[in-house]
C-alpha cells in the first residue's frame, strides 16, 4: 500500500519506466524500515508510521527531485473536474467503509472488535470535522471536494497506531477530530507554502491525508504509552499482548521507555524515507528512464479516446486486415466495396446532359443504360451507344455499373 501513496505525489510526472525503478527500490528501503520497527518492538496496528508516514514522505522526496518547473507552472493540467471528483467521491466511500477492517486485520483476535470500535468512532469523527474545517477555509462557505475526499479518512489514518489499544471513546473521537482539522489545514496552508518556498510538489495532497495524520498517530500512540499501566490495560498479560517488549515477570508496568521508542521510531522513520526517496529520486532522473515530455496529460502513455482514430484507420493492423477481408468479397461477388473504407471523401458523380427527366448520360462501356435504373414503366428521353434505331425508339435492357436492371422506356433521343 506504501507504493499507492508514494505514487501519489508523483502522478502525471513521470514516465511509466521511472515508476518502475521508483517501485522497485521503495518495497527494498521500506522493507529495512519495518524490520527497524520490530528490532524495536514498536506498536503500530494500523501500519500510520511505518505505512502511511514511509510512503507519503518518500514519495514527496522523490517528486522533490523528479518534478520539473514546467510541472509547477501555472496553467497546467493538473487539476480535477466534475466528473473525475464524482469517482472519486465513490472511492472514497469505499475506504471509509473498509477502513476499520484495514486496521483490525494485523491486530490479535481477541482485539479485533476493540479496533473497529475505534476506527469508526475516530473516522466518523473526522468525516463530520472535514465538512465543517472545508467550509470554514473557503471563502464563499461552501465545502471543497479535495477536502472532503481526503480529510474524511484523515481519522482512519491517525487513529491507526492506537486502534487496538484500550483507549476512551472521547480519546478515539478526539484524534479522528484532529486528523480531519491537519488534513483539511494541509490542504490550505502547508502544501501550498511547502510549494512556493521548497519548491516541493505533491501531485494528490498524500501529506496532508497520509503524512500529517500519521505523524499525528505516532505522537498519540506515545502519549498512550506513557500513560499505560496495569491497571488500565486490564493486567499483566493484557499489557506484555499490546506491548511486546513488557515482560510479564517485571514488576514495573511504566512504558515511560515504549513510548520514547514510538517517537524515536517516527523520526528514524521520517529521516529514512526522505534520504530514501531522494536517493531514489536522483537516480531515476538518468535519461535511461525516458522522463516524460508532457505533464498530467494522457496521452504522453495512453491512447485517449478523444484523439484516437476509429478503429479501422488506427495503426494496428486491422486497416490491413480490412483491406485482406474487401479483397476476399471483390474476389467473390465481383463487387468494390473499396469506398467504404476509402480516407478520402468520394468525389461528386458528373451530371449528365439531357431532355425531360432523363437519367444520367450512358458512360462509356456501360450496356443499354437508358433512363434510370430498373424503374417501372419510367418514361424519358435518354441516349445510348447501343440499342438505339434510327428512328429514335428504342426498347433495350440493360445493366448498370452497380446493379443489374430491366427497364424499358419509349422516347425519342439524338444520338
Amino acid at each position: 500500500m506504501n507504493r499507492i501513496i508514494s505514487f501519489g505525489a508523483l502522478l502525471g510526472k513521470i514516465s511509466p519506466l521511472q515508476m518502475l525503478f521508483v517501485a522497485f527500490w521503495e518495497v527494498i528501503f521500506f522493507a529495512v524500515n519495518e524490520e527497524i520497527g520490530l528490532h524495536l518492538e514498536i506498536a503500530d496496528v494500523g501500519g500510520s508510521m511505518v505505512v502511511h508516514v514511509f510512503g507519503a514522505y518518500f514519495g514527496v522526496a522523490a517528486s522533490y527531485m523528479l518534478t520539473t518547473r514546467a510541472a509547477m507552472a501555472p496553467g497546467s493540467e493538473n487539476g480535477s473536474s466534475y466528473r473525475s471528483d464524482l469517482f472519486a467521491m465513490i472511492g472514497t466511500v469505499f475506504l471509509w467503509l473498509y477502513w476499520p477492517s484495514f486496521n483490525a486485520a494485523p491486530a490479535a483476535e481477541d482485539l479485533r472488535h476493540r479496533t473497529i470500535v475505534n476506527t469508526v468512532l475516530s473516522i466518523s469523527a473526522s468525516a463530520v470535522t472535514a465538512f465543517a474545517a472545508s467550509s470554514y477555509f473557503s471563502d464563499t462557505m461552501r465545502f471543497d471536494m479535495v477536502h472532503i475526499q481526503n480529510a474524511v479518512l484523515a481519522g482512519g489514518v491517525a487513529v491507526g497506531s492506537i486502534a487496538n489499544m484500550p483507549i476512551e471513546p472521547y480519546a478515539a473521537i478526539l484524534v479522528g477530530t484532529l486528523g480531519a482539522i491537519i488534513s483539511v489545514t494541509g490542504y490550505v496552508v502547508f502544501l501550498p507554502k511547502l510549494q512556493n518556498w521548497f519548491g516541493i510538489h505533491d501531485t494528490a495532497g498524500v501529506q496532508a491525508l497520509h503524512g500529517l495524520p500519521g505523524i499525528l498517530s505516532g505522537i498519540a500512540s506515545a502519549i498512550v504509552a506513557w500513560s499505560a499501566s496495569c491497571y488500565k490495560f486490564g493486567g499483566e498479560e493484557a499489557l506484555a499482548q499490546h506491548y511486546s517488549s513488557f515482560s510479564t515477570s517485571s514488576s514495573d508496568c511504566s512504558m515511560i521507555a515504549q513510548g520514547t521508542m514510538q517517537i524515536i521510531f517516527l523520526v528514524i522513520t521520517l529521516a529514512h524515507a526522505m534520504l530514501s526517496g531522494l536517493i531514489v529520486g536522483y537516480c531515476a532522473r538518468l535519461k535511461w528512464f525516458a522522463p516524460s515530455v508532457e505533464y498530467f496529460v494522457d496521452s504522453e502513455n495512453f491512447e485517449v479516446p478523444e484523439i484516437e482514430d476509429p478503429y479501422y484507420f488506427d495503426n494496428h493492423g486491422l486497416e490491413e486486415a480490412v483491406a485482406t477481408i474487401v479483397d476476399e468479397i471483390n474476389v467473390r461477388k465481383n463487387r468494390s466495396y473499396s469506398s467504404l473504407f476509402d480516407v478520402d471523401e468520394p468525389k461528386p458523380a458528373a451530371k449528365g446532359k439531357g431532355k425531360g427527366s432523363k437519367g444520367s448520360k450512358g458512360s462509356k462501356g456501360s450496356k443499354g443504360s437508358k433512363g434510370s435504373k430498373g424503374s417501372k414503366g419510367s418514361k424519358g428521353k435518354g441516349s445510348s451507344k447501343k440499342g438505339s434505331s434510327k428512328k429514335g425508339s428504342a426498347k433495350g435492357k440493360g445493366k448498370s455499373a452497380k446493379g443489374k436492371g430491366k427497364g424499358k422506356g419509349k422516347g425519342k433521343g439524338k444520338k
